[in-house]
């Protein structure tokens, strides 16, 4: 494992002499100084002021044509199913063509349907046909139109501003529908056709404005040479993707309950008011009062974002709307009403906000149009039985009584938020810091590489990053990926499990009576949280302890050597000698003849690459049944310090386990592993390679700490190192989803999460990024085991299931780190 101390930076402690850290990164400036944003905002708020006073006055043009309420809601209607049917279409097409091409061209369809309809309102006695097909046409534009939305603003403004940008859009939305309802019944006044030719110079603007952005809009261009999948096809993998994340799955179920008793109270609003005495024009100022609330709120909600975290702001807000929604019913003036519908818009807007730009930061830029074109058609397609319930209930039970009902469903809702919390663990991270979710594995497993996001193309803010790398679906893709930073995934139809286990460990020793022997500080060793660890005694060997394991795993299976098929080994320290196999030399002192062996040495994660070469050899070899799988870990503290090292206590130890072909028990899922080759050189150890044989003269060979190669890498910037990091958990979180994908699992149906030995604050971190309660790690069994390298995930493994922890059916996750590599593993085990 690669980790420094809690708390440790580069810039302390260093070999070397440190330099100067950078300064924080500057205060961005303002979004009204981002010129493609001002250009986006004004275009899309003029076309929210057209569609406001547009929405008004077809209503009243049908009316004055036909003289039916039938025929004014059919034309409102049409415009409605035109816009649900395109929306998930333009969502799925801004993610596969230009999405400046088809902003543009949706938006200049909209201009020529309404100033059509104009037109045809200025030469007089237009065609009913006629302005019901135009306004089906400008629904069908305006489904393609807003599936654009979300990956525009996600290209034009940072991501550390993306909490202001969509409150700003809330508010201008807000404002438009407080100005345009009066402003086009002023319009239609003066004369009929005025809204609709206005709506379609806004439109136009739209169309310019996309023109005149300067940032590239994306999608990035594919280079595979390979054909793409059809769109149905693409549609399906954004579902793919949504279902992948708790996070997704619940906003998206959640907001569109919400969507839909919100529109139920919006009718009762006004009934309630007009049952306390308001005249119309009383319900219009109370309208405009809720509006008012709701443009503070997009005010407040990225403020309150920043202060409280947005956890907080989801919570109060629901809680706040629920109880507007009681007091509605209880006050009895029509002004109070008022009163308390704007402290209730307040607090929904904010609600929005959390939750809009969550998922802009969340979801990939490839996937955007289609995840946030599938939720709003979620929201429309069922926000319709708001109203139709409300009014039914009310004229069933009464308005305040159906009011009533609809604050205890909003309860209900907030309530859910707290049920939920572990589907919400997101919120807990600050949105800046948001790792996007890792994309839908494709069906084919050679059908994966990794996207980096430095890509041309990928709109970055500031100064350059490490590589924070995720997963992207190229499809029909199966030569090696070309990206720098590869990603390797292995799952098996072949049925194995482990059968039993073997272990061998050193002297157990305490941690606070020996840290003084190994470090100047012991209280920065015993405040990591280990009580004991083990340690080799004088003379045993990594082979005697491996060998030792294993003939208790055999013995525990009434097997013998003769019956094992192949045995693995994984050694993650320093071997006994240069140029030796660890294997072989396990192998003779087992008494095995002829049986292959492998070994893997890819440091405290080298039991993950083992368990899935057993499970590879089983899948090429039908004669491969049983093998036997050794991992181990003796500390050359010729070499290591083993307090002082990486932010672990090393321990000595070994573990075995008999896998093997068909056996029901602990049965190995599925893997994942992702390897950052930026990092190749972190926590190596300087002298005695090929490289540096021996250490220059009056040097030792720990004379120089593993972690000098991590202040190099880093440039003594403690910024950079804690960036680093939060990518170590973040990225832990991707394969383990990636692992769970790959068996048919989410993250809600682990039991267990067992990681390496680590330090009680990196189990707290990791529980943390995964969304489990550190009570469901292997945490408690680190303390008095140290951590013992490749061994750690058996080990606890097999201890949780002899302490009961575990039951039949149980699905437990194994991950690990390793460095150098670097290399993040997930092995998916049911039990």
């Amino acid at each position: 494992m690669e980790r420094s101390r809690p708390g440790e930076t580069p810039a302390e402690d260093a070999p070397e002499e440190a330099e100067e850290p950078q300064g924080t990164p500057a205060k961005l400036p303002s979004l009204w100084r981002n010129r493609d944003y001002l250009i986006w905002w004004s275009g899309e708020g003029l076309s929210a002021l057209g569609t406001s006073m547009s929405t008004l006055a077809f209503p009243l043009l049908m009316l004055y044509v036909t003289g039916s309420a039938t025929q004014a809601g059919t034309i409102t209607v049409l415009h409605m199913l035109g816009r649900l049917g395109t929306l998930v279409l333009g969502g799925a097409l801004a993610d596969r063509v230009s999405r400046r091409a088809l902003l543009s061209l949706a938006a200049l369809v909209e201009a020529l349907s309404m100033g059509a309809v104009a037109w045809l309102v200025y030469r007089g006695d237009p065609s009913v046909l006629g302005l019901h097909a135009l306004a089906l046409v400008s629904g069908l534009a305006a489904g393609l139109r807003s599936g654009v939305t979300a990956p525009v603003l996600r290209r034009i403004v940072p991501k550390e501003q993306v909490a202001d940008a969509t409150a700003q859009g809330m508010g201008r939305d807000l404002l438009a529908q407080l100005v345009g309802a009066p402003l086009g019944g002023l319009f239609y006044a003066m004369a009929r056709w005025v809204p609709f030719l206005f709506d379609a110079i806004s439109f136009l603007c739209i169309m310019l404005g996309s023109l005149l952005i300067r940032r590239p809009l994306g999608p990035d261009r594919r280079d595979d040479g390979e054909p793409r999948a059809g769109l149905f096809a693409d549609i399906k993998d954004g579902l793919r993707l949504i279902r992948r994340s708790d996070y997704l799955v619940f906003t998206l179920a959640w907001g569109a309950l919400l969507n839909t008793v919100a529109q139920g109270f919006t009718l009762l609003f006004v009934i309630i008011v007009q049952h306390r005495g308001g005249s119309p024009t009383t319900v219009g100022v109370v309208t405009s009062l809720a509006v008012a609330g709701g443009v503070l709120g997009a005010v407040a909600g990225p403020w309150l974002m920043r202060r409280i975290g947005a956890r907080r702001v989801l919570l109060l807000s629901a809680w706040l709307f629920a109880a507007s929604f009681a007091a509605v019913a209880m006050v009895p003036r029509p002004w109070q009403i008022g009163l308390v519908m704007m402290i209730g818009m307040t607090s929904m807007v904010p609600m929005n906000v959390v939750t809009e730009s969550y998922e802009v930061r969340l979801v990939p830029d490839a996937y955007l149009g289609r995840v946030a074109s599938t939720g709003q058609f979620c929201f429309q397609a069922v926000q319709w039985t708001g109203p139709l319930a409300a009014g039914l209930l009310a004229d069933a039970v009464g308005v305040e009584r159906a009011v009533l009902i609809l604050a205890a469903a909003m309860a209900v809702l907030a309530l859910a938020l707290h049920v939920a919390r572990r589907r919400l663990t997101v919120l807990d991270t600050p949105l800046a810091e948001v790792q996007e979710l890792p994309l839908p594995a494709a069906a084919d497993p050679g059908a994966q590489d990794l996207q980096d996001p430095a890509e041309p193309g990928t709109h970055r803010d500031g100064p350059a990053e490490e590589p924070v790398l995720t997963p992207r679906r190229r499809a029909g893709r199966t030569d090696p990926p070309r990206s720098a930073v590869e990603g390797q995934h292995m799952a098996t139809s072949v049925e194995l499990g482990i059968v039993t286990t073997g272990m061998a460990f050193g002297e157990r020793r305490s941690v606070r009576e020996t840290a003084a022997d190994y470090v100047p500080d012991p209280e920065a060793v015993t405040g990591l949280g280990y009580e004991t660890y083990h340690r080799a005694t004088e003379g045993a060997t990594a082979t005697d302890l491996a060998a030792q394991a294993a003939r208790e795993a055999l013995e525990n299976a009434d097997l013998g050597i003769a019956d094992v098929d192949l045995i693995v080994v994984g050694n993650s320290d320093v071997p006994e000698y240069l140029g030796w196999d660890p294997s072989a030399a396990v192998a003779r002192a087992l008494g095995a003849h002829g049986t292959p062996t492998v070994l893997f040495t890819q440091a405290c994660a080298a039991w993950s690459p083992a368990l899935d070469h057993a499970a590879g050899a089983m899948a090429l070899s039908p004669g491969t049944d049983t093998v036997l799988v050794v991992l181990v870990n003796v500390l050359s503290e010729a070499h290591s310090n083993r307090m002082d090292f990486n932010g672990c206590v090393a321990s000595d130890g070994a573990v075995a386990a008999v896998v093997r072909r068909g056996h029901p028990r602990l049965r190995r899922l599925s893997s994942a592993q992702f390897t950052n080759p930026e990092y190749a050189d972190l926590f190596r150890i300087e002298y005695g390679g090929a490289a540096v044989p021996v250490p220059p003269p009056g040097r030792g060979l720990r004379d120089v700490s593993p972690m000098a190669s991590v202040y190099r890498h880093f440039g003594r910037d403690p910024e950079r190192f804690q960036a680093f990091m939060k990518e170590v958990t973040g990225r832990l979180a991707d394969v383990i989803d990636e692992a769970l994908a790959r068996a048919g699992r989410d993250r809600s149906e682990l039991t267990r999460l067992i990681h390496l030995n680590d330090n009680q604050q990196t189990f707290r971190a990791v529980a943390d990024a995964v969304g489990i309660p550190v009570s469901r790690t292997n945490a408690e069994l680190a303390r008095g085991l140290g951590h013992m390298g490749a061994a750690d995930q058996l080990v606890c493994l097999w201890r949780h299931i002899e302490a009961g922890d575990l039951a039949l059916g149980d699905l437990v996750a194994l991950t690990g780190v390793a460095s150098p590599g670097m290399h993040w593993f997930c092995t998916i085990v049911e039990v």
